[in-house]
């Protein structure tokens, strides 16, 4: 009985210690096997998971980090690849596939800037890749031209009428750390006045001219942060009358996985009006990559002026190539800057929404068209009168 007893106990304790045994043990050599396997037989979603988990249990190590580089690129979600692939080149800065994966990564999410000081940094070992992009100091174009159509009249006789507007601008990279935008644009406005004399009307048509010059750059500093300094010179000659406008700005950005915040501050003086603009901003994709993104901008105004603005936009990667974008802002405001000081509403009149669509299609992989409408809800400084400006704009670029 005692034996039969014993024996019982001892295949017990046998079977659940084979139990326990058969159990993989979880340690280096497992999680550097199970990625592999998932690796080559591209389970991206299997990989990422054993990978969470390896890092969970502080296993990290190169072939860990590259893996999962690779399946986040691989599913198109740029943000999270390029922590993956950072952390694998800290392990083996000058590992080409690495390289070339990360440098990728950075365009798809349109970190150009990264891209480029990338490229510098291992340029003997980029350049013999066959890559579809490559940074230089004349680094692309831009040509730009827009309508605005009026509806306006007006009970005091004074006419804002329709405006044409045309730019062009080149951007260039400096050594891979800066990256430079400007452009010169020229503006034509059309006013009217309608004066009562000797019971008879006259009207009276003046042109509105206006050159203006717009630099930008955007400084890299590393580990996602870059400063932005903006200038903008405007000039004016009118009817009987000439004078300057301008602005100066600095901005801070971070970058983050699937998020950019920044700030951005600037100083101007429109029509002997000081502005004072402060602008926190948030920029998200949810997807990590650009197919989907959605920016929020606040603008508080002090000086001369106090006002408020809030805007957001939402852009949307329809077709392959082509991408929708959609704006609107409102907050009542005179002399406002925005896009960073890229456009400046130095009339005096009142703009209190501003609401449009975007398309951008990729003709080619380095050219691309641009096409905007914008409502532009206006109020006549001195009259109140409402009127709108129905905004009509192509642009073209060129990557160079």
């Amino acid at each position: 009985m005692e034996s039969r007893l014993y024996t019982m106990i001892l295949a017990g304790f046998l079977f659940i210690s084979q139990g326990l045994f058969s159990q993989e043990i979880k340690d280096f050599t497992y999680f550097n096997q199970v990625t592999y396997d998932h690796y080559l037989k591209k389970e991206w979603d299997l990989l990422i998971e054993a990978g969470k988990e390896a890092l969970t249990q502080e296993y990290d190590f190169y072939y860990l980090r590259a893996r999962l580089g690779i399946a986040y690129f691989e599913k198109g979600i740029y943000s999270a690849a390029i922590g993956h692939l950072r952390k694998a080149l800290s392990y083996h800065s000058s590992e080409p596939v690495m390289l070339e994966y990360l440098y990728y990564a950075y365009v798809y999410t349109s970190r150009y800037q990264d891209a480029s000081l990338l490229y510098y940094r291992h340029k003997d070992i980029l350049d013999g890749l066959s890559l579809t992009w490559i940074p230089k100091f004349f680094d692309g174009m831009t040509i730009e031209g827009a309508y605005k159509l009026s509806n306006h009249t007006t009970s005091l006789g004074t006419e804002t009428g329709d405006v044409l507007y045309g730019k062009a601008g080149l951007r260039h990279n400096i050594g891979g750390r800066i990256y430079l935008y400007h452009y010169a644009g020229i503006l034509n406005h059309l006013f009217t006045d309608t004066y009562f004399q000797e019971n008879s009307y006259t009207r009276f048509r003046y042109h509105f001219y206006q050159f203006d010059y717009y630099a930008n750059a955007h400084v890299l500093l590393g580990k996602g942060f870059e400063i932005v300094p903006t200038f903008h010179f405007i000039g004016v000659d009118a009817y009987s009358v000439s004078y300057s406008d301008l602005y100066y700005g600095i901005g801070i950005n971070k970058h983050l996985k699937r998020v950019r915040i920044g700030f951005h501050f600037s100083y101007a003086n429109i029509n002997d009006n000081v502005i004072k603009q402060f602008e926190p901003k948030l920029q998200y994709y949810p997807l990590g990559n650009n197919r989907l993104y959605l920016t929020l901008t606040s603008i508080f105004c002090k000086g001369d002026i106090d006002q408020e603005v809030f805007s957001g936009s939402l852009g949307v990667r329809i077709f392959p190539g082509t991408w929708l974008e959609g704006y609107i802002s409102s907050g009542k405001s005179q002399y406002i800057s925005i896009f960073d000081g890229a456009i400046i509403y130095n009339n005096p009149d009142y703009l209190l929404s501003r609401t449009g669509a975007s398309v951008i299609h990729y003709l080619t992989p380095k050219t691309s068209l641009m096409f905007h409408y914008i409502a532009e809800n206006k109020e006549q400084f001195s009259s109140g009168d409402p009127y709108l400006h129905h905004v009509f704009a192509v642009g073209f670029n060129f990557k160079f």
